[in-house]
């Protein structure tokens, strides 16, 4: 059974927009999807995250962000990987 509602310690995706791209270019690759901590969360689907980078950057910190598969929303990362393998 999946889990639905994410919680503080949760490792989810991120979908990176192209924003956060040019932020982190000049440090590191730079991936569309990117493993993340969710640091807070405000109940449903809606939490803060801390994303890991390739590279040695400044820490993306993304807050807010929404369950979805579109830039900017984070997802389950067993979902990525299932979609991607299917």
């Amino acid at each position: 059974m999946s889990k639905s509602v994410p919680t503080v310690g949760d490792m989810v995706l991120y979908h990176v927009t192209q924003t956060d791209k040019n932020d982190m270019a000049p440090h590191g690759n730079i991936a569309e999807v990117l493993p993340a901590v969710v640091v807070a969360d405000w109940g449903s689907d809606t939490v803060n995250l801390k994303v890991f980078t390739d590279g040695q950057g400044p820490d993306l910190w993304i807050t807010s962000a929404m369950k979805g598969q579109s830039p900017g929303y984070w997802e389950w990362g067993y979902q990525y990987h299932d979609r991607m393998n299917s």
